[in-house]
């Protein structure tokens, strides 16, 4: 076909053109002729065009990255031409083809060319540094390139520790956050009035029972911080198993109403009760609420009476044997008449000799 044309000065006519495509072109002028002068053909040349150097251009963004983060690669390859001694950087119709990218393990993966420009993103690279290359793969006009390396740095991700306490009621669970991988991780359970910590699990396993569990951030963690509500002994006696009896010793809960019951025996009553030696209360049944262990004892006293004796008539005679007396003691109580007196026992007449 028809390159283009060209007007004759001075016996001169040109053409310049970047268009031609890599081959060998065989090329003939054809001069029209005037009306002094005939058309004549010129004899072929052949006009040889070489592929163009190409250059490929490699970047990745973001650089560093971070594990699990989408890391895009852009190669940007350029076509170049001679024309003389000036090498100028054209794109007529552009480099067009695939880029490969690859690592020393091997193939990332392919970009196609749109406008001089190839794109490869993926997530998929592990924590680490990659050396990247791009390297264009030609076309009928374009030689192959390859890029100089880039160097794409991925981070490990950071850790996510979560923690919680079971019961809510029991405590407090503290050291949660975002942790740079291989950083020191200290989480600390912190009891409520009443309760105990007792472990930390994580995926219901026990992974420590110190209430500040430092560890190393090495991956997502979620740890929940157990307490246990406290349970106490209520211990109850008796200060002497004949007085009486103590009843309402047990386990209790934290934070529960107690009732601890004393009962007299016959001829006891109940006194008060004791604790280390202490009183503590004077009601026989004693309410309090359990917030620790507690030794009670419940303590009876032996009940004294008053015998009191006298004579009627006073002259008559003496009485002997009064006076203070524990329950169930034997009392004697004698009466002495005067002379010419005679005791009789009472009745509705007295008699005297």
């Amino acid at each position: 076909g028809v390159l283009g044309t060209g007007a004759l000065t001075n016996g001169v006519a040109t053409l310049s053109t970047a268009g031609l495509a890599a081959g060998s072109h065989v090329v003939t002028a054809t001069y029209g002729g005037d009306g002094n002068y005939q058309v004549s053909i010129s004899t072929p040349v052949t006009q040889v065009v070489n592929q163009a150097a190409t250059t490929t251009v490699l970047v990745s963004a973001p650089n560093p990255s971070t594990f699990g983060e989408t890391v895009t690669f852009t190669a940007t390859v350029s076509g170049d031409v001679e024309s003389g001694s000036v090498k100028a950087a054209i794109r007529y119709d552009g480099p067009t083809g695939v880029v490969t990218f690859t690592t020393a393990s091997g193939v990332l993966g392919t970009g196609a060319l749109t406008n001089g420009v190839a794109t490869l993103s993926t997530a998929g690279l592990a924590a680490g540094s990659h050396v990247v290359t791009a390297t264009y793969g030609g076309d009928g006009n374009h030689q192959v390139s390859i890029s100089t390396p880039v160097t794409q740095v991925v981070n490990q991700a950071p850790v996510t520790v979560g923690v919680s306490a079971n019961p809510t009621a029991g405590g407090t669970a503290s050291g949660d956050g975002t942790y740079g991988h291989g950083a020191t991780v200290v989480v600390t359970a912190t009891a409520n009035a009443g309760y105990t910590f007792v472990n930390w699990t994580e995926g219901g396993n026990p992974v420590s029972t110190a209430a500040a569990y430092s560890f190393t951030a090495t991956a997502n963690r979620a740890l929940v911080a157990n307490f246990v509500l406290n349970q106490y002994t209520i211990a109850v006696s008796a200060n002497q198993a004949a007085g009486g009896a103590a009843i309402g010793g047990g386990l209790y809960d934290h934070g529960a109403t107690v009732i601890v019951t004393a009962t007299a025996n016959t001829g006891y009553t109940f006194v008060n009760w004791t604790e280390g030696g202490n009183p503590v209360s004077t009601d026989a049944a004693y309410i309090f609420i359990a917030t620790a262990n507690r030794t009670l004892v419940a303590n009876f006293a032996l009940n004294q009476y008053t015998i009191a004796a006298s004579a009627n008539p006073a002259a008559g005679g003496s009485v002997s044997g009064g006076g203070l007396y524990d329950h169930g003691a034997t009392v004697i109580v004698a009466a002495t008449a005067n002379t010419c007196l005679l005791y009789t026992s009472p009745s509705p007449r007295d008699r005297t000799r």
